[in-house]
């Protein structure tokens, strides 16, 4: 009779440096969790009961791309070493090795970015395009789970269309404000400034930055938004574009979603 627990243990063969890391042990993986598993707990091994050891039965395990919300181009294949490891009260009893699998991982997801441009232009993530003269407050993307937005804000200019002049960054129970608006009883538009409302900490993995005349947001899914400053003729304005992360793919509602 087999006391204790098996462990059947996957470790990758690292072939390139930019390899991922299994987040409980430093263990390249480069994408391979074993199932059940969400992005949050990735998994470098798949627990066997006794029950499975002895039966004599094939024991599948199930091993999938790991959801790390970053964009794969084409196709890779990866070598993955399997151990069965015994373990008895925490401790490690023995190990054996179990062969070599070839593992080919690859993005089955085509991400694209949606924006909105001068008096404004949208673009939405499914390459529709339209015109919205709209004044005021507008949702352009927030997530159907996760307690993130992003709004536009218009205002009157030229005349006779409406420009984009500052967005609201919702990210958790924080607002990042980015805003070159012109006051109500004056006409020029402001310099281009950004504000941060925190409640507390900032939300983990959230980052912000500048580029020339652009300010970025990156959510702690990946998701990055770009507010650039920008004008045409006398009129000017500011184009918000997001390229969304895979935790983006039919989750997403507002303006920019189709």
């Amino acid at each position: 009779m087999v006391s204790g627990t098996v462990h059947v243990e996957a470790v990758l063969k690292r072939k390139k440096y930019y390899d991922y890391f299994c987040w409980s042990e430093y263990r390249p993986i480069a994408q391979a969790v074993f199932s059940p598993v969400d992005a949050s707990n990735a998994a470098c091994g798949s627990m066997m009961n006794n029950t499975a050891w002895t039966s004599g039965k094939a024991y599948r395990i199930n091993v999938r791309p790991k959801d790390d919300r970053r964009r794969e181009w084409g196709e890779y294949t990866r070598t993955v070493s399997l151990h069965v490891v015994k373990m008895n009260g925490g401790n490690e009893v023995c190990r054996r090795p179990l062969g070599d699998v070839s593992v080919k991982f690859g993005a089955d997801v085509r991400l694209s970015s949606c924006k909105t441009y001068a008096d404004p232009h949208i673009t939405t993530f499914n390459k529709i395009h339209y015109d919205s003269f709209g004044y005021g407050e507008f949702v352009l993307y927030r997530h159907k789970t996760l307690n993130y937005a992003v709004h536009a804000i218009t205002y009157k200019c030229n005349g006779r269309a409406s420009c984009n002049c500052g967005a609201l960054i919702k990210i958790g129970n924080d607002v990042i404000r980015i805003d070159r608006c012109p006051k109500r009883r004056r006409r020029r538009s402001l310099p281009m400034k950004a504000y941060l409302f925190k409640n507390g900490e900032l939300t983990p993995g959230t980052k912000f930055g500048i580029r020339g005349r652009t300010f970025i947001v990156t959510l702690p899914t990946g998701t990055r938004i770009s507010v650039t400053k920008t004008q045409l003729g006398r009129v000017k304005f500011v184009n918000i574009d997001i390229k969304p992360s895979a935790a983006d793919v039919n989750k997403v509602e507002g303006m920019f979603h189709s």
